[in-house]
């Protein structure tokens, strides 16, 4: 059997398929496929009340209900599925199949939120770090002027003291060392997710009211 419809329709056909079939596993009276006769030699043979042929047929024909929903869920999935690895979509200035966005809806965005949270914690570890190893190097600075051009030079702005601090400080003064531009690349992953978040919604929602699947099973 071949049917065509849109992926909007698929997806609210398999969401109310769901619904069908939670509703008929939760009720013995809607999926009952095995019973005690008790009365196997009598005319009155039954099941739980029920005729005896009468619960047969209804328990074929309930399990043959369940099979072919299963059937065409598995069919619709399938088709779902091929087609969102083929439709391209635009979402913030991207063009990625439909697949992909929702792999960055469910993983990507969150592996990359991950990401950010571990750079900005990096960063601050790091800025703390520094500040330390800089006052250290300060407190240093200020004993050895003392020790060379006495205490009441520290802050004396003659040039053999501003030279001996300058020359001083670029030997011991610590460096952040940033080869990827920490902040730059927190700022634009950020970006990434803003313009992600903002578009990918309706993005899909556009072309799986307009792209038509073909269902075959």
């Amino acid at each position: 059997m071949t049917e065509t419809m849109t992926v909007h329709q698929a997806l609210c056909e398999v969401k109310l398929a769901d619904k069908k079939i939670n509703q008929m596993f939760s009720n013995a009276n809607d999926f009952t496929v095995i019973g005690v006769n008790t009365n196997p030699d009598s005319a009155k043979a039954n099941v739980k009340g029920i005729d005896l042929d009468t619960f047969i047929n209804n328990a074929k024909s309930s399990y043959q209900k369940i099979k072919d929903i299963f059937n065409r869920v598995d069919a619709i999935k399938a088709a779902i599925s091929k087609s969102n690895a083929a439709t391209m979509i635009n979402v913030g200035g991207k063009t990625m199949s439909v697949a992909e966005a929702i792999y960055q809806m469910k993983y990507g965005i969150k592996n990359k939120k991950n990401l950010i949270a571990n750079l900005q914690k990096q960063s601050s570890y790091v800025q703390i770090s520094f500040r330390t190893a800089e006052m250290a190097v300060e407190e240093k600075l200020e004993k050895s002027v003392i020790a060379l051009f006495g205490k009441d030079n520290i802050k004396a702005n003659t040039d053999e003291v501003l030279d001996y601090k300058d020359k001083y400080k670029k030997k011991y003064m610590p460096v952040i060392v940033d080869p990827i531009n920490i902040q730059d690349a927190i700022n634009k992953l950020s970006e990434e997710i803003d313009q992600f978040e903002m578009n990918v919604d309706s993005a899909i929602q556009v072309s799986n009211a307009t792209t038509m699947i073909t269902i075959e099973y």
